[in-house]
């Protein structure tokens, strides 16, 4: 047994640098399996390509786009874009690292789209074991600011700011490890209720966007539940037909990522740092 003491602010940085390495790593394994999980497929003459939670990422159309009614071509894309997406999901479920990310996924997706349990696909295996220091996080110049600070002012006073721009001002580290990790444990598993509970409000989101060529209706994180192309965009070539259709749904995705933060927020489980929701802080920007 061991504890945590923040008389000795100096062990305290260490076992904070583990952590944050600890943490770094799996987001960016978490990313990289993500990147991995993708669907693609063919419907005619329209090529799809699905991120793991449904969001379109490429288009390709073959052809002279005159010679299509926008009838066709919308039963072209969704044709193509179900099956790539039942695809994406499916990878997603068995790669992601963690499977609070999947299943929170899983349960804002369709069911149609989240019915494959990802028997085929292999799961990610664990990174070796690592100590990590200081030096091995990536840069942060406020981080850098403090550490400074430590060397020239009070260094329980920058522990104290250390602790409050993690959110941890009332946390007690003066006390046994297995203490500390009982309460994480806890924490963790509320969160997870949290998402159990938000996980029907996200599948329910819907997010519909007009544009001059098309108009969309999105999910929480990018899923596409219906397309209707205009009769404008067939007077566009296949390239720009695809360009178009990308854009209208990344201007929709957006619109849907700023509903589902607003969700996640209310229900209190939403942290921008968390690897799994970083999605919805690039989308809301848009």
């Amino acid at each position: 047994m061991f504890t945590l003491s923040e008389d000795d602010p100096q062990k305290m940085l260490d076992a904070l640098a583990q952590l944050a390495g600890e943490h770094f790593e799996l987001a960016e394994r978490q990313r990289a399996a993500l990147a991995a999980a993708e669907g693609v497929a063919r419907s005619g003459p329209v090529e799809l390509a699905v991120g793991p939670d449904g969001s379109l990422s490429r288009v390709e159309i073959e052809g002279d786009v005159d010679r299509l009614s926008p009838a066709m071509l919308r039963n072209y894309l969704m044709e193509a874009y179900r099956e790539a997406a039942q695809l994406a999901n499916r990878a997603c479920a068995a790669s992601v690292v963690d499977p609070g990310a999947s299943e929170t996924i899983r349960r804002s997706m369709p069911e149609e789209l989240a019915e494959e349990d990802g028997d085929d696909c292999a799961v990610l295996p664990p990174g070796p074991e690592r100590s990590y220091t200081l030096d091995d996080l990536p840069e942060d110049p406020e981080f850098e600011r403090l550490l400074t600070r430590m060397d020239s002012s009070d260094a329980q006073e920058v522990l104290a700011e250390l602790k409050a721009a993690a959110g941890l001002e009332n946390f007690d580290f003066n006390r046994p490890a297995e203490q500390i990790q009982a309460e994480i444990i806890a924490d963790a598993q509320r969160l997870a209720r949290g998402a159990e509970e938000v996980g029907p409000e996200l599948r329910a989101l819907r997010v519909t966007h007009d544009t001059e060529h098309l108009t969309v209706t999105i999910g929480a994180w990018g899923q596409i539940h219906d397309l209707t192309i205009r009769p404008a965009a067939l007077r566009l070539d296949a390239q720009q037909l695809a360009e178009a259709i990308v854009a209208g749904v990344r201007e929709a995705e957006g619109v849907a990522a700023r509903e589902a933060r607003a969700l996640l927020s209310a229900s209190g489980i939403y942290d921008p740092q968390d690897p799994s929701l970083a999605v919805l802080e690039v989308r809301a920007a848009q």
